[in-house]
């Protein structure tokens, strides 16, 4: 996770670290022996449908931790990061796309998002610090984005999996 956050995601190792609530050197150590594994691996990316399906919660999570920087930023530059927002929301669409990955937590997942998203205008105020959720003005809402919000949380609902 820490590898697919480092080189896919761009994260730092701090806001890795900040991600695990974990120091930056057991994550330099963890990108370490991920590389390493990496390396060895000679059948890593040879995936049949049970991989795909045992590493679903993985990227999930990579995802989730994705969107979460941007939300909840790390940065010492932006309180928000909205290209994160964006990014993560695109990459579970794509999970969304596929049948085998298409799954109630996936749409689970994206209503999580897309509720989230859908208040980021509102969550500077002009002076570009965080509003609480209660001072934020709804008008600024994406209604868009919470219109699909609702209909991926309906979607999770099918199926007899519960999930976080």
């Amino acid at each position: 996770m820490a590898l697919v956050l480092n080189i896919l995601c761009g994260f730092s190792v701090n806001e890795i670290a900040a991600a695990f609530l974990s120091g930056a050197a057991a994550v330099k150590k963890r990108i370490f022996r991920a590389k390493q594994i990496l390396a060895g691996s000679t059948a890593l990316f040879d995936l049949d449908a049970a991989d795909v399906i045992e590493r679903l919660a993985a990227v999930q999570r990579a995802l989730y931790l994705l969107f979460n920087e941007g939300y909840h930023g790390a940065s010492p530059k932006a309180a928000v990061r909205a290209e994160l927002c964006r990014e993560a929301l695109q990459l579970v669409g794509l999970l969304l796309e596929h049948p085998a990955t298409a799954t109630p937590a996936s749409h689970a997942l994206c209503a999580l998002m897309c509720f989230g998203a859908a208040r980021l205008p509102a969550k500077l105020d002009a002076a570009g610090e965080l509003t609480s959720h209660f001072d934020q003005d709804r008008s600024q809402w994406d209604a868009g984005l919470m219109a699909q919000g609702l209909w991926h949380l309906e979607q999770s609902a099918s199926g007899s999996e519960l999930t976080e």
